[in-house]
């Protein structure tokens, strides 16, 4: 992998800036005219081996392959990213959409996604490269869905304006492509401090405060779609509630910190969809996933509360104390209220005592790592673990009160 790097126009200028203000005109003539020539071997170099990196890629992976990211890839280094080159320029990329139909489409820049990071779907964010990724700025494409919710982030790096940058993003789309919902310009430096700001990404980029854009871009706002979820989409759901009944399936009142994972991103899919009250939660639950999930409801449902970006949502939310108090082993199995006998409630709040046993022991496994992308607020603090017994990075989900604890991947 390449780890050089190649310096700017800015840095060449400070390199000879020395010379401008006190060499004589022969000695700045030479110092010029040689960092120009040390720049232009760096970029060459760069673009050398970035070249080779793509040529080791597998283009044709089977779809198994590409499911399990299991295939040949590229490794770069772009400004200090680390980079994954997925789609080298001239490649072909294949997929099937929701409904089954079979696309490609070729590649007019080399794509991949950048390494450390996580958008809202939960993998990297994906990132597309100019043909001199070392000059201009970053533009942030806000894709949408059809029904113009967010979707993910898609970072065109390195393009001289946002009309270059817009017009790469969609030919590496199909014709009549929809999925353009805004696009922000920024600095590398200040994308750089959006990257290292926190672990994942979990909004539009241009709606993050700390984004400070270029004075002379222009910013489109992402199209508004009422009553759309934008933390977790329809079809993040249903790939979330394939992987929960899987993992239920496998467990025997285990906790698995990807089963606390899913079903909190699960729960605030179903609050933002309106189930803001623990009952009407616990009903859709039970009916997409049966009575293996309910000991784990109460967990989920706090989990997802105290995430920083339901803080609003929150207010409307069951508290905690008539949560910990519900007996849902009145809900029956089609959702209806029923009348359980002494038995099913103990053995209801049995199987809860002991997931919540389980959490504490998973959190006594696992001790905290240090990690520049922590997160420390008055209100609440995100922070990277590492569990010893599984061998796993995760990340715990804090309020100040300490009322509850979260472990996400």
């Amino acid at each position: 992998m390449f780890s050089g790097s190649v310096k700017s126009k800015e840095e060449i200028w400070n390199d000879v800036k020395r010379l401008i203000d006190y060499g004589t005109e022969k000695e700045q003539q030479r110092a010029i005219r040689e960092a120009t020539e040390q720049r232009k071997a760096s970029v060459d170099k760069e673009n050398r081996i970035r070249k080779a990196e793509e040529a080791k890629v597998d283009t044709n992976p089977t779809e198994k392959q590409k499911e399990a990211g299991n295939y040949k890839k590229g490794h770069i280094k772009v400004d200090g990213l680390d980079v994954t080159i997925e789609q080298p320029k001239g490649s072909i990329r294949r997929g099937t959409d929701a409904n089954g139909n079979k696309w490609e489409s070729e590649m007019h820049n080399t794509y991949g996604y950048i390494k450390g990071t996580e958008s809202v779907d939960g993998d990297h964010i994906d990132i597309f490269l100019s043909d001199n990724p070392a000059e201009g700025n970053v533009y942030v494409v806000d894709q949408v869905n059809k029904d113009g919710s967010f979707d993910e982030h898609k970072v065109m790096y390195g393009f001289a304006d946002m009309e270059s940058a817009e017009k790469a993003y969609l030919s590496n789309y199909e014709k009549g492509w929809q999925g353009l919902g805004s696009i922000t310009g920024v600095s590398k430096e200040d994308f750089k401090k959006w990257v290292d700001s926190s672990k994942r990404k979990t909004k539009p980029f241009a709606k993050y405060s700390s984004v400070k854009t270029e004075g002379d871009v222009k910013v489109q706002h992402p199209i508004e779609s009422k009553g759309s979820n934008r933390l977790v989409t329809d079809e993040r759901y249903a790939e979330l509630k394939k992987r929960m009944r899987a993992k239920l399936g496998q467990l025997n009142m285990g906790v698995d910190p990807e089963v606390l994972a899913i079903g909190t991103e699960m729960a605030v899919y179903h609050i933002e969809k309106g189930t803001r009250k623990f009952v009407d939660f616990a009903k859709a639950m039970i009916e997409d996933l049966g009575d293996a999930v309910r000991p784990y409801l109460k967990a989920f449902y706090n989990g997802a509360r105290d995430m920083p970006e339901m803080e609003e949502l929150s207010k409307d939310m069951t508290s905690y104390e008539e949560v910990r108090a519900f007996d849902v082993a009145t809900i029956g199995k089609k959702g209806e209220e029923v009348s359980p006998t002494l038995f099913d409630t103990a053995e209801q709040i049995n199987n809860e005592q002991a997931i919540e046993h389980n959490i504490e022991q998973e959190e006594n496994d696992t001790k905290e790592a240090k990690d520049d992308s922590n997160i420390d607020t008055d209100n609440y603090s995100i922070t990277k673990q590492h569990n010893n017994k599984k061998d796993v990075d995760i990340w715990v989900v804090r309020d100040k009160g300490e009322r509850t604890r979260l472990c996400m991947l």
